[in-house]
């Protein structure tokens, strides 16, 4: 061996040379990372489900702010559904459970909608 290749040798192992570690590093495959799981439209569906409910039995308030927000948790909810099919989103139950919240709270709204505005 030649003193370069001993000094080259040498970095290697100590660690005094970055460059020449840092081309062995972009070589070695590391491992994969998966990505993030997606559960935006579960958690969206369960909020939205939780504030329709909460406001469903107000009798003017129900109209305008539950009957939105109940279709719209139904919606994330299917959404949501979609994404734990696909096997991308993780929350299955937040996103059972603001679906059927928000199509309580659409049923609920109807009733008092019905109670209030019939003759």
């Amino acid at each position: 061996m030649t003193n370069h290749d001993e000094a080259v040798t040498e970095r290697l192992l100590t660690g005094r040379d970055e460059h020449l570690q840092h081309d062995y590093a972009q070589a070695m495959p590391g491992p994969e990372t998966l990505p993030p799981p997606r559960n935006g439209a579960g958690l969206t569906s369960l909020v939205l489900g939780i504030v329709a409910c909460a406001v469903s039995f107000i009798p003017v308030v129900s109209e305008f702010v539950a009957a939105p927000a109940g279709i719209g948790a139904v919606a994330a909810a299917f959404i949501g559904w979609d994404r734990i099919e696909n096997g991308v989103a993780t929350n299955r139950a937040d996103t059972i459970a603001g679906g059927i919240l928000g199509a309580i709270a659409l049923a609920v709204t109807a009733l008092v909608y019905l109670a209030t505005h019939s003759g």
